[in-house]
Formats: C-alpha cells, sequence, structure tokens
C-alpha cells in the first residue's frame, strides 16, 4: 500500500499540545484540591492524599507552563 507522507508538525500544533497536558494537570489538581476542601475532618487520610497529589499535579501543570514559555520566549 502506498501511503501519503506524514506532514511535519507545526510550531501552532505543538503550543497547543503543551498547553492542553498543562491544562489537564492544572484543572486535575485544582479539583483534588478543592474536594480535599470539601471533605469531613474525619477523613483525614483521603483529604491527606488528595492534598499531596493535587498539589503536586498542579505544581507540574504550572512548571510545564512556565517552562514551555521560558524555551519559546529566549530560546530560537
Amino acid at each position: 500500500m502506498h501511503y501519503p507522507p506524514i506532514k511535519p508538525v507545526t510550531r501552532a500544533e505543538v503550543v497547543v499540545l503543551v498547553l492542553f497536558v498543562a491544562g489537564v494537570f492544572i484543572a486535575i489538581g485544582g479539583f483534588a484540591l478543592w474536594k480535599a476542601s470539601q471533605l469531613p475532618p474525619e477523613k483525614a487520610e483521603i483529604i491527606a492524599g488528595l492534598n499531596h497529589y493535587g498539589g503536586w499535579s498542579l505544581g507540574i501543570g504550572l512548571a510545564i507552563a512556565v517552562i514551555f514559555f521560558l524555551v519559546r520566549r529566549y530560546l530560537p
């Protein structure tokens, strides 16, 4: 079979993909922290887990966005 040539990825597609991934991490982290704040104190183990993983997810998403911005800004 003959397949058509694959077109290279454009810069705009990379921007959309990276910002989407960062947004998903930020949204999941924010949602986990929000749900942790709504739980009663009796569920301290679940709250601790949500705070831990929600904070990490939020931090990873923000780090992806900031690093991507810096790379786009200062590298050719």
